[in-house]
This record gives C-alpha cells, sequence and structure tokens, in this order.
C-alpha cells in the first residue's frame, strides 16, 4: 500500500483527497487508543489555543486548494461553453483544465500536512485531557492504552465506565 492510502483496505475511499485525509483520521491517537474521530472535542476543549489554530490553520489551506481545484475545472466547462463556437479559441480551455488537477494534487499534500497537524495535537495535548478529567498520568504506554480503553465508556455514556480519579489538591474539600 502507498503512504497515500489507509493500511486497512476496508478504510479506502474513491479519492486521492479522501483516502489521505482517512488514513490519517485512523491514525491520528491510534497509538495510544485515544482515536481522533470519537475524542476531538474533548480534546479541542482542553488542548493549547495556539496548538488548535495550527491545526485550523493546516484545515484551511486544505479548504482553499480544493476550492481551487473545483473553480478551475467550473472554469474549463464554462471557458469552453463561451468559446465553442469561435473555433480555435476554445484551446484556452486548457489552461483551467489543466489547472484542476494541479490543485487537487495539492489539496492532497495540504491534507497530509493537515494529518500530520492533527496527529500532533492529539500527542501534545493528550495530557491535558488526562488532567482535565481528573485521571492521574499513565505510568507507561502500556498503562496509557489500558486507561483510554476504559474511557471508551465515557464517550457512550455507559454506566458501567469506571476509572481511577486522582484527587486534585486545588479542590475545594466538604468539610
Amino acid at each position: 500500500m502507498s503512504a497515500d492510502y489507509p493500511s486497512d483496505r476496508r478504510a479506502i475511499l474513491p479519492t486521492m483527497l479522501g483516502n489521505a485525509l482517512r488514513q490519517h483520521e485512523l491514525m491520528a491517537g491510534a497509538a495510544v487508543h485515544l482515536p481522533i474521530l470519537q475524542w476531538a472535542t474533548h480534546i479541542g476543549m482542553v488542548a493549547n489555543p495556539a496548538r488548535t489554530r495550527y491545526v485550523n490553520d493546516q484545515r484551511t489551506q486544505v479548504d482553499l486548494a480544493v476550492r481551487v481545484a473545483a473553480s478551475a475545472e467550473v472554469g474549463a466547462i464554462a471557458t469552453f461553453l463561451i468559446l465553442w463556437p469561435k473555433g480555435s479559441p476554445v484551446l484556452l480551455t486548457l489552461i483551467p483544465y489543466g489547472a484542476g488537477p494541479l490543485s487537487y494534487r495539492g489539496a492532497v499534500v495540504a491534507a497530509n500536512g493537515y494529518g500530520a497537524a492533527l496527529r500532533a495535537w492529539v500527542d501534545l495535548n493528550r495530557f491535558w485531557l488526562y488532567e482535565e478529567l481528573g485521571l492521574p498520568a499513565p505510568p507507561d504506554a502500556s498503562g496509557e492504552r489500558k486507561q483510554n480503553d476504559a474511557l471508551k465508556g465515557l464517550l457512550s455514556g455507559s454506566d458501567l465506565y469506571m476509572a481511577d480519579f486522582e484527587v486534585d489538591p486545588r479542590a475545594p474539600t466538604a468539610e
């Protein structure tokens, strides 16, 4: 499999852009069992704002490249329809027609940058999440994966959810 495709064949999508985005969606947080698609809202609420701005800037780059690609293709169609009756000037249609695939490839590159930013965002902000949830810092990667597997019940609202909370010394005490 190419680096631009998800490793799981069932996750492959029909477009290069979709596959680039899906690959990073599946990889972000996977090493510590904290999948981005389930935890993005929680992490976003506790994340460092500068890091979140960076991820948003990367997403904006993807959006811009996709819009340029789509506009180029629409422009090619419009140019063709307008210039068709005029004969050889219809060849000008090749300019926006050629710009579309180039911009689309740029969108795939931007999607890989966005995906890398998402992965770093999860990696760098997950301990803020644990702290805000009142959980102790995991002792090692294996303990972190075990703790995060237990957190799945929190997301689903399961009454079977169990966690070992850390007492916050700043928290008010009931006396």
